[in-house]
């Protein structure tokens, strides 16, 4: 479909029309009514979502050695930086992680289990990983680890990782 950009009497929208010719104005006259059918794809009468900061962070992990007493997994918070928003701010994120962004949507792997063992081993290659998820409470923009490990010989070498966070206006 082609798409159309509209601007008049001070509303402004962009959305799909059956044909170049056509004269249906139905997503810019009434857009509630054409949502369903994803005509519409900007339209001045929503309130979309502004970020409100920007900023890029650097995540230190410490090294992880998991223990018979500490059992078999471990979690931690870390604050990131104070938002400065009312209530809890939707936020985005990404972690730079071996040269690439990843989008933090959900926990993120950020690095696998090593063997402590020399020579021969039973796991060379370990399923477990190192997850964070980012997010906020009422004050802080928060990192979350969680390390997952049921053998006491496994590690995780202490890692740095760049964190951009992006704050919207909206609250939770």
């Amino acid at each position: 479909m082609p798409v159309r950009m509209r601007i008049a009497g001070g509303v402004a929208a962009i959305y799909e029309v059956p044909s170049l010719t056509s004269t249906d104005n139905g997503p810019f006259t009434s857009p509630l009514s054409h949502l369903s059918n994803g005509r519409v794809k900007f339209h001045s009468e929503f309130r979309y979502p502004k970020v409100v900061q920007e900023r890029t962070v650097t995540l230190s992990l410490p090294s992880r050695v998991l223990t018979d007493t500490q059992g078999p997994e471990f979690t931690r918070s870390y604050n990131l930086f104070s938002h400065g928003r009312p209530g809890m701010p939707w936020v985005l994120a990404s972690l730079r992680i071996s040269g690439e962004d990843v989008a933090a949507v959900g926990s993120v792997p950020v690095q696998k289990a090593t063997d402590t063992r020399t020579g021969s081993s039973k796991w060379p290659n370990p399923p477990w990983a190192r997850l964070i998820s980012i997010g906020a409470n009422g004050s802080n923009v928060v990192a979350f680890e969680h390390c997952v490990c049921p053998r006491i010989y496994f590690r995780y070498p202490a890692i740095s990782i760049p964190v951009t966070v992006w704050v919207t206006d909206e609250s939770f």
